[in-house]
C-alpha cells in the first residue's frame, strides 16, 4: 500500500496500491520499466520499498527475509543448477529446508506428475529442452507448496508454441493448487488468457485492475486502451456533434466522422472535445451509400489467417477495420465503413481518462 520505489534520481514505483485476492492469479501488465518486476521483487522480499507496506494477510512483510514470507517465485531465466539432475534441483529448497529424505522424493515425484515431467527426473539440465528446463524451475517452486507463487516473465525466452502449450499449462497449475499467482509479463495475450485479473502498470503506477474482458472493452484511459489490444485501439480526436441526425466526431479541418447508435450524455453536450476509441472489430465494411457510413481509401492490409485487418485512411483521420479474408480488398482503393457507436469507447480530450 502506497509503495514508492526510487532507483536514485529514477521512481520506478510511485504511490503504488494494489490488492490481491487470495486464490487469485493476477497479472501485472505493462511494457518495460513500469515497475511491474520491481513490484514481484518487493513482494518476494528481494528488494525493500522506499515508502509503503508490504501486507499479506493484514500482516506488514516488509521487515522479513524472502525465505519467512511462504511465497515461492520463478525467474525469467530457469536458472538451474547444471551439476544437479532434474530431481535434485526440483528437490534442493526441500532438503535446505530440512525435510526428511523420504518426504523430499514423494513430493518431488508429486511434482513432477502433475508438471508431466517425471520421466525427466533423471535427466541433466543440459539434456533439457528450453520448455522442458522451464517446466523443471516451475516444478522447483511448486514443490515448495507455498500459498503465494511469483512468476516475473518466465516464457519470454521460449517460441511461440512452447509459450502457447505452457500458458495452458500454468492456467491449469492455478486450478489445482487453489494458491495465489502474481505473473509479471508485457504480453497481452498472456495476461489475457491467464489471469483472473489484470492490472496494468505505467509509469510505476496502475492505471486498471480489472477482470480480462473489463480492461479489453472498457478501458480506463488511452494508455491501458492502446496497450491491450491487438491491432491497438484507433483513435479519432475532435468534438461532438450531432450532423444529418447523426451523432458524430467532427475534426478540426470539419470532417464528421458518424457515431450511429452511440447512447451517451454527451451526444447532448455538442462541441465538446473529446478522443474517440475504436477497436477493428466495431468497424464494418459496407457498401457505397450505406446509412450511418464514411469514406475513406484503404492504405494497407494486414492478413492472420481467416482475418484481415484493413487500415482506412478518412479525411482526417486514420482507423483500422476487421473484416474476413474471403473479400477482395486492394491497397489504394475507396472504401466505405460504419463504426458501432454503442460499442466506442469516450475519453477525456485533455487527459485520456474514460467518459463512457
Amino acid at each position: 500500500m502506497g509503495l514508492q520505489k526510487n532507483f536514485g534520481p529514477v521512481n520506478v514505483i510511485n504511490d503504488l496500491n494494489l490488492n490481491v485476492e487470495p486464490g487469485e492469479f493476477l497479472a501485472l501488465l505493462g511494457p518495460s520499466g513500469s515497475g511491474k518486476s520491481t513490484l514481484l521483487n518487493i513482494v518476494a522480499g528481494l528488494d525493500h520499498p522506499g515508502a509503503g507496506r508490504v501486507l499479506f494477510d493484514e500482516t506488514d512483510v516488509r521487515h522479513l527475509p524472502p525465505g519467512k514470507r511462504k511465497v515461492a517465485m520463478v525467474f525469467q531465466s530457469h536458472a538451474l543448477y547444471p551439476t544437479m539432475s532434474v530431481r535434485r534441483n526440483m528437490g534442493l529448497a526441500l532438503r535446505a529446508s530440512g525435510m526428511a529424505a523420504q518426504d523430499v522424493a514423494h513430493k518431488v515425484l508429486e511434482t513432477a506428475r502433475l508438471l508431466q515431467i517425471e520421466h525427466l527426473l533423471d535427466r541433466m539440465p543440459a539434456q533439457l529442452a528450453g520448455g522442458q528446463a522451464q517446466r523443471v524451475a516451475i516444478g522447483r517452486a511448486l514443490a515448495r507448496d507455498q500459498p503465494v507463487l511469483l512468476l516475473d516473465e518466465p516464457l519470454s525466452h521460449l517460441d511461440a508454441q512452447l509459450r502457447a502449450d505452457l500458458r495452458c499449462e500454468l492456467k491449469r497449475l492455478h486450478g489445482v493448487r487453489h494458491g495465489t499467482t502474481l505473473y509479471v509479463t508485457h504480453d497481452q495475450t498472456e495476461a489475457m488468457t491467464m489471469a483472473t485479473r489484470i492490472a496494468v502498470l505505467h509509469n510505476g503506477r496502475v492505471q486498471q485492475c480489472d477482470k480480462p474482458s473489463v480492461i479489453y472493452e472498457r478501458p480506463a484511459n488511452t494508455f491501458v486502451a492502446a496497450f491491450v489490444g491487438s491491432p491497438k485501439m484507433s483513435f479519432v480526436e475532435g468534438t461532438f456533434a450531432i450532423n444529418e441526425g447523426w451523432h458524430c466526431i467532427t475534426h478540426a479541418a470539419g470532417a464528421h466522422l458518424p457515431l450511429p447508435g452511440l447512447k451517451s450524455a454527451l451526444a447532448q453536450q455538442p462541441g465538446q472535445p473529446l478522443i474517440v476509441g475504436i477497436r477493428p472489430e466495431h468497424v464494418e465494411l459496407v457498401p457505397e451509400g450505406t446509412p450511418g457510413s464514411t469514406h475513406g481509401r484503404i492504405t494497407d492490409l494486414e492478413t492472420t489467417g481467416p482475418d484481415v485487418f484493413v487500415s482506412v485512411a478518412l479525411a482526417a483521420s486514420h482507423i483500422v477495420a476487421r473484416t474476413h479474408s474471403d473479400k477482395a480488398l486492394l491497397p489504394g482503393s475507396p472504401i466505405a465503413v460504419r463504426i458501432a457507436g454503442e460499442a466506442v469507447s469516450l475519453f477525456h480530450a485533455g487527459n485520456g481518462v474514460r467518459l463512457s
